[in-house]
């Protein structure tokens, strides 16, 4: 059984396998042969873990065309927590790494900010 991956976006395709693993989704262009640690999904689906092996322009590309989604976000608790659910005393635009609310330094579970998240490319949280 192949799978349909209809919705692929740009830069990534899918690729027919053989010894029992049928398909997989990686990024465009890439030799299949150079990742080591492949798992195996429900529904015979390989994904390959080895991204250390894709050049640091290559991981930034996939990132513009496959958003990555952050599954874990303090930042709710930590508004409620510091200003009491005040969404005006939090600036959601600047960069806090060294406010002296928001910073690390200050609050060890302050690690979210629109800046930092678009520079780190994640789609969503």
């Amino acid at each position: 059984m192949l799978h349909d991956f209809t919705s692929i976006p740009n830069g990534v395709s899918s690729s027919h396998l053989v010894g029992g693993v049928e398909s997989a989704i990686v990024p465009a262009g890439l030799d299949l042969e150079s990742f080591s640690k492949p798992i195996l999904l429900s529904d015979g689906l390989l994904v390959f873990l080895s991204v250390t092996l894709l050049s640091c322009s290559t991981r930034s590309h996939v990132l513009d065309e496959v958003p990555l989604i952050d599954g874990h976000n303090d930042l709710p608790f930590n508004l409620y927590k510091l200003v009491g659910n005040n969404l005006d005393k939090y600036d959601f635009e600047k960069n806090l790494t060294g406010d002296p609310v928001w910073g690390t330094k200050y609050c060890s579970t302050c690690h979210t900010d629109l800046p930092r998240l678009r520079a780190g490319k994640i789609g969503a949280q």
